[in-house]
């Protein structure tokens, strides 16, 4: 689903599909807000919906973490962290503000990404299941944006989100005999 096909969803759902109660920019902020919650809490959660590879490139054993960074998962190939009180050596990593150090060309990480749109012609960086849960907030943070603090919409929407993100790995769990006849 794209970001503007949300957003007519939305529209028809709060009851403005003529565009005349609520801006195309109002909504857009509403959207913004509501994916930061929902990354905040699949943060928190063991999930990987969020969770993205890529190979950081490194000149002079520094390499910028990507924008979407949001917190690391792992370093693959049994990297270890460095303590921050000296350079990392060979087989380590530290990560300072948005840069990785390590003495290598290349170091690949498993990520968890801040999700953000920048157009409506964007896809929507979550599941389909997803969709009434955004409206839904929307509609919130729409209806009286200084009512309730950030604090207070997270609270509101991580059990929601766990909800939906609960059971999307290891789909088919077998458990090992404890002894045998």
């Amino acid at each position: 689903m794209t970001v503007d096909q949300l957003l007519n969803k939305a529209r028809f759902k709060l009851g403005d599909t003529y565009k005349a109660k609520i801006s195309d920019y109002s909504l857009l902020d509403a959207l913004e807000s509501v994916l930061t919650l929902v990354s905040t809490a699949l943060d928190s959660i063991t999930s990987n919906l969020l969770v993205k590879r890529i190979a950081v490139p490194l000149v002079a054993g520094v390499g910028e973490l990507p924008a979407d960074f949001q917190s690391l998962v792992a370093v693959e190939d049994g990297w270890r962290h460095a303590p921050l009180n000296r350079k990392p050596g060979r087989g380590e990593y530290q990560l300072l503000g948005n840069q990785i150090y390590a003495d290598a060309a290349t170091v690949n990480i498993l990520y968890k990404r801040h999700l953000k749109v920048t157009s409506i012609s964007d896809s929507v960086p979550l599941p389909d299941a997803f969709t009434e849960l955004i409206i839904q907030f929307m509609q919130l943070i729409l209806d009286d944006p200084a009512s309730k603090s950030n604090d207070e919409l997270l609270s509101m929407i991580a059990p929601e989100v766990y909800r939906l993100a609960a059971g999307r790995e290891r789909t088919e769990l077998r458990q090992n005999l404890i002894f045998k006849v």
